[in-house]
C-alpha cells in the first residue's frame, strides 16, 4: 500500500484546485459509485483513491491500464480518459466506511492533485437491504423498494450488476407516480410512499441475476455519485403448467400503483366467493350422485325379493297309501273307515303246486267300500279261494 505524506493539507486543496470537500451518503449493506473529475493533461497519469488522516492517504485502490476496469476487494475503479473522470465503487457498506477520502491524481516529481469525498453510511432500520424474488419463463414480476425520505427527490433507476463491473441501467425515474417503460422494464416512483416499484415482463432464463435500485444525486455535474440501496436477487425457472381450474392470468398496469411490501409474480388469484361457489357445486354434485346410487340400489333390491316370493310355487300334497309289504300278513282292525272313491290295490299269490314259490302272479282289484264297516283280510288260495268278511 502506498502512503502519501500530506503537508500542509488545507494548501494543497487551494492550491490545486481541491476546493470544499463533497458529502457522498450510502446505506449499509449498498453501495456507492463516486465520481472523481481531472484535468485532460493528466489522462495518461495513474489515478488513485484513498482514505485519508491528517497527514496520510493510505491507498485503497489504484489505476492500472487505462481504460480498463481495476478490482481490489470490495472497491473497483475504471479510468475514463475520453471524459477525463474516473469513477470509483464500493460495495458492501458498512458504518465504519465513513469518513474523508481522496480522488487522487500521481503527479511524478510533484505533488498529487486530490480531491476530497465525505462519506457518511446511514443506518435506517425501515430499508431492506436485500429481497429475493422468482420467476417463470414468459410470465412477469414486480419488486418494490423502500428509500429514506432525505432521498426522495433524487431520479430512481433499476440496474443489473454482472460481476464486480458497474451497475449498468438505461432509463430513470425522475417525477413521481409516473411510469417508465424501457423495453422489458418499467419503472415507477411514488415518493409520498418513499417507493420504488418496478416491473420485469416476458422473463427469460437470461434475466436472472443481481439487480439493485438506486438514486443519483447530481450524477450530470462533475462531483455526482450514484448510491445503491436495496439488491434484488432475481430467479428465473421454466415455465408452470397452468391447472385447467386455475383462472387464467391477466396483468394490467395501474394508473395509481398500491403500495408492494414484497415481490411476487403478477398474477391475478382467486377471490374467495368464486372458490366458495366451485366448493358448494362439488358438495352438491357429489350429494345427488349418492342420492341416485341409494335410489338405484333400493330399486334392485325390491325388484329381487319380488321375484324371489314369485318363484316359491306352492307344493301340492298327495296322500300316501302304505301297503303292507307281506301280502300273507293279516289287516288288523282299521281305526278308520275308507270312503267309497279309495282305491285299495291287493297282491294275491297264486300257488299251482310246487312250482308256485317261483312264479308270483299280481292281480289288481278295485274293491268299493261297503255300506258298513268291515275288515278285509288276505286268505291264501292254498286253504281256500273265497273271501270271508266279518261282521264287526
Amino acid at each position: 500500500m502506498t502512503v502519501k505524506i500530506l503537508l500542509f493539507f488545507t494548501f494543497y486543496l487551494m492550491s490545486v484546485g481541491g476546493g470544499a470537500s463533497r458529502e457522498v451518503a450510502g446505506y449499509p449493506g449498498g453501495g456507492v459509485l463516486i465520481k472523481c473529475k481531472y484535468e485532460r493533461s493528466c489522462t495518461s497519469n495513474p489515478k488513485y483513491f484513498c482514505k485519508s488522516s491528517w497527514t496520510t492517504c493510505g491507498d485503497q485502490i489504484k489505476t492500472g491500464v487505462s481504460n480498463e476496469r481495476k478490482n481490489t476487494g470490495r472497491f473497483s475503479l475504471f479510468d475514463n480518459t475520453r471524459a477525463a473522470e474516473f469513477w470509483v465503487l464500493i460495495r458492501d457498506l458498512t458504518v465504519e466506511d465513513s469518513g474523508t477520502y481522496q480522488c487522487a491524481v500521481d503527479i511524478e516529481w510533484n505533488k498529487d492533485l486530490y480531491t476530497p469525498v465525505e462519506l457518511k453510511i446511514k443506518e435506517d432500520l425501515d430499508q431492506k437491504k436485500s429481497i429475493t424474488v422468482n420467476g417463470h419463463v414468459g410470465e412477469s414480476v414486480r419488486a418494490s423498494c423502500k428509500y429514506p425520505r432525505s432521498s426522495s427527490s433524487k431520479p430512481r433507476f433499476l440496474c443489473r450488476r454482472v460481476g464486480s463491473a458497474d451497475c449498468n441501467y438505461k432509463a430513470s425515474v425522475k417525477e413521481s407516480r409516473r411510469w417508465i417503460k424501457e423495453g422489458k422494464f418499467s419503472l415507477y416512483d411514488d415518493r409520498a410512499q418513499q417507493t420504488f416499484t418496478v416491473s420485469i415482463d416476458n422473463l427469460t432464463n437470461e434475466d436472472s441475476g443481481e439487480y439493485w435500485c438506486g438514486a443519483e444525486s447530481d450524477w450530470e455535474s462533475d462531483h455526482g455519485y450514484k448510491v445503491y440501496i436495496t439488491q434484488i436477487k432475481l430467479t428465473v425457472t421454466a415455465a408452470v403448467p397452468h391447472s385447467t381450474f386455475s383462472p387464467s392470468s391477466v396483468q394490467t398496469q395501474p394508473t395509481h400503483l398500491p403500495n408492494f411490501s414484497a415481490i411476487a409474480p403478477r398474477s391475478v388469484h382467486p377471490e374467495p366467493t368464486h372458490q366458495l361457489t366451485n366448493l358448494l357445486i362439488y358438495i352438491t354434485g357429489g350429494l345427488v350422485i349418492m342420492v341416485i346410487t341409494l335410489l338405484v340400489a333400493m330399486t334392485a333390491f325390491y325388484k329381487h325379493k319380488k321375484n324371489a316370493k314369485k318363484s316359491k310355487a306352492p307344493v301340492e300334497m298327495t296322500p300316501l297309501n302304505i301297503m303292507p309289504t307281506n301280502p300273507r300278513e293279516n289287516i288288523s282292525k282299521s281305526t278308520e273307515i275308507p270312503s267309497a272313491d279309495d282305491c285299495i290295490y291287493q297282491e294275491i299269490d297264486e300257488q299251482q303246486g310246487p312250482a308256485m314259490e317261483s312264479t308270483v302272479n299280481t292281480i289288481y282289484s278295485t274293491a268299493e267300500g261297503p255300506t258298513d264297516p268291515s275288515v278285509y283280510s288276505t286268505i291264501d288260495e292254498s286253504t281256500d279261494n273265497r273271501i270271508l268278511l266279518s261282521p264287526p
